[in-house]
């Protein structure tokens, strides 16, 4: 594929894993990215949330030395200190990407690219100066952007959305939160461990109902006995601006209203596609009705050399699956036939306890016309769990009553990020049951939970007692 010249427009997860699989393949690469390397994944998310968040957890950890036998008088929290540590680990991950893309021989371009027509970009370079692009393919992958709902009032200083909110430098006296899904709940955590007054006002009746919605109630329960003041089935119709900061008119799922006063607000209700500056008209590129971009199953638009990838096509946003797309696109564009396989996309909660997800819930399995089968297995029962004390929470799986095929896993509780991926591997693999149970697991580890939810779903779970196993009937 010598010779061959890709365009690749945006430097997230995305499009930067696209610029390395097609430097492996020979071609010529030029990656356009206005902004730092790493998108808002590295920048504005994923990367300092995380940072943050192991700081929380810490915290939290220290409040509870003293069940180990340690004793630690008043520890303290440095928010300056935080956000110098999570600065740090982003800065350091940025200055890797930057040397994989050198080491890769990729031409970075910085500035912002915009269609001319379906061959040629135009791009107005961070020094103001302008240049024409043409490839023998394009790959969109610019990413997405907060949306704010329409409230009166959205638009105030004091009023951050959830890239925004990575700029304060003092934690917030009294915080509320506009929506439950991932980013939120993880904010949520993450302000409520380091000590802050968080609300969270949740339209839906389910924190995360993309989750399991028995991991979901788990979870709620779990936050709101952390002090997380959820609000489930509620709106805010408008925000002012007060002495003290802000004032929110919260309606509940009955109508009433009530009015309360908080330092900052924090808006998560969802995001958009990033595609303003791309004029996407000029190479007549379609987009479906909510203004993401249309592709086919290889990452194609309806021009045969124009594809795109990652947040900018809608779907499950994350950057894991922007990575994978990213491939996908390239192999195409560069002749060979590959094709998006989303049967096992994991998806990941990093609250206390995580959440790990893929395939399907119990509910979209039956409503797929399944005769589900379920095995669960509770961190209680687990002696690594209890040893490390940390025992809320349980993997789920959810199988095919006819033949045992697993259809989904679920899994919240300690690192329940890393179990996951047994469970993405199982179903990558159309695994069974017994694929599961006939594989041995080490002992003492946490990944014996899943083994024995797997014995579980056919009644043969070796560490239940009859005690454990009516709580789980009861669930």
């Amino acid at each position: 594929m010598k010779g061959k010249e890709i365009v690749i427009i945006g430097g997230g997860p995305g499009g930067y894993v696209a610029a390395l699989r097609a430097a492996q393949e020979g071609a010529k690469v030029r990656l356009v990215e206005k902004d730092a390397l790493g998108g808002t994944c590295l920048n504005r998310g994923c990367i300092p949330m995380k940072a943050m968040l192991k700081c929380g957890q810490v915290y939290e950890l220290l409040q509870q030395v003293s069940v180990f036998g340690i004793s630690i008088k008043d520890p303290a929290i440095d928010f300056s200190k935080v956000i110098r540590r999570r600065n740090a680990v982003t800065n350091q991950l940025l200055m890797g990407v930057t040397a994989l893309l050198q080491d890769a021989e990729i031409e970075v371009i910085k500035g912002e690219a915009s269609f001319v027509s379906e061959d040629k970009i135009q791009v107005v370079q961070n020094d103001a100066s302008s240049l024409e692009i043409e490839g023998d393919a394009f790959i969109i992958a610019t990413g997405s952007k907060p949306t704010l709902p329409k409230i009166p009032g959205i638009d105030l200083p004091e009023i951050y959305a959830s890239e925004e909110i990575f700029n304060i430098n003092e934690l917030p006296d009294r915080l509320l939160i506009l929506g439950g899904g991932v980013i939120a709940l993880e904010f949520a955590y993450l302000f409520n461990a380091l000590g802050v007054d968080v609300t969270m006002v949740v339209r839906s009746r389910l924190l995360r109902t993309s989750v399991d919605n028995e991991l979901a109630t788990i979870l709620t329960n779990h936050m709101s006995s952390k002090g997380v003041d959820i609000r489930l089935k509620n709106n805010v119709e408008n925000i002012s601006k007060v002495s003290n900061g802000l004032r929110a008119v919260i309606i509940d799922e009955e109508g009433n209203r009530c009015q309360e006063d908080y330092s900052d607000v924090l808006v998560c209700t969802g995001r958009k596609a990033n595609t303003h500056a791309l004029h996407l008209h000029k190479a007549g590129i379609a987009l479906d009705k909510h203004g993401y971009i249309e592709v086919d199953n290889r990452m194609r638009t309806n021009k045969p050399n124009v594809y795109a990838i990652g947040d900018v096509i809608g779907g499950m946003q994350l950057a894991h699956l922007a990575s994978r797309e990213g491939e996908i696109a390239v192999l195409n564009a560069l002749g060979y036939e590959a094709v998006a396989d989303y049967r096992a996309v994991p998806n990941c909660v990093f609250t206390n306890p995580e959440i790990g997800c893929v395939g399907l819930t119990e509910a979209e399995a039956i409503a797929a016309g399944y005769q589900v089968k379920i095995g669960r297995f509770p961190f209680i029962a687990s002696g690594k769990a209890l040893a490390d004390n940390e025992t809320l929470g349980l993997v789920k799986f959810v199988a095919d009553a006819k033949d045992d095929k697993i259809l989904g896993v679920h899994i919240m509780g300690p690192q329940a990020s890393v179990l996951i991926c047994e469970g993405v591997l199982a179903l990558q693999m159309g695994a069974s049951l017994s694929d599961i149970t006939e594989t041995i697991h080490a002992h003492p580890t946490l990944g014996e939970a899943f083994a024995e939810a797997a014995l579980q779903a056919n009644d043969r779970a070796f560490h239940l007692t009859k005690g454990i196993l009516r709580r789980i009937a009861s669930i």
